[in-house]
């Protein structure tokens, strides 16, 4: 049974989504709690991946379950197993062919000390954190919203402003959420309406 995951986590210590050496990462702390639940190991497919900090609300993965289990007492057992700075919102059976990271029709990555929310269907090598260093120096006087049109037209990163941290400008800075297809995504502000509420 292929089953379908929502969680929200607080990124402080985590070393992002993606299981890697060096420190917990969200992806390897669901499949320690899963592998206790099924007496067995399973392969979680996220939505995205996150950076080392960044926080998650709406986050959706997947995972082949053996059928026959009771989706209730695996997202019981997943929260009593998964630190207090993590919850899984819903566990749900899905479709066969349902696949987290294939399926995401949108990432949304807000950041807080900005008030600024940006959404794509994907996102290049620190991208927002890009855009978010432009936004600071406009919100600081340093640099004049009226021209990230040029800005983005030149497709020239050095052109653009220094690339924020991974949490962002305070700490907790950055949410990402995830839409899946076929579900409603709140309208987000748009960049150049963000950009503009900064100066």
């Amino acid at each position: 049974m292929n089953v379908r995951l929502t969680l929200e986590y607080d990124g402080t210590d985590y070393r992002g989504w993606q299981i890697q050496p060096g420190g917990p990462t969200i992806q390897g702390i669901l499949e320690d709690a899963l592998a206790v639940l099924l007496k067995q190991r399973v392969r979680v497919q996220g939505s995205g991946r996150t950076d080392t900090g960044v926080h998650a609300r709406g986050q959706v993965a997947n995972f082949a379950c053996p059928d026959g289990r009771d989706l209730t007492r695996i997202q019981r057992g997943l929260n009593a197993l998964t630190p207090d700075d993590m919850t899984i919102r819903a566990v749900e059976a899905a479709s066969p062919s349902f696949d987290a990271r294939r399926d995401a029709r949108r990432r949304v990555s807000t950041n807080t000390a900005c008030g600024t929310t940006l959404g794509a269907t994907g996102y290049l090598r620190h991208m927002v954190r890009n855009i978010v260093g432009t936004l600071v120096q406009i919100g600081l006087g340093e640099r004049d919203a009226g021209g990230l049109p040029a800005l983005i037209d030149s497709r020239d990163r050095t052109q653009a402003g220094p690339t924020a941290p991974r949490t962002g400008p305070v700490p907790g800075g950055g949410v990402l959420r995830i839409g899946i297809r076929g579900e409603s995504v709140r309208r987000m502000a748009s960049f150049d309406s963000a950009s503009r509420s900064l100066s």
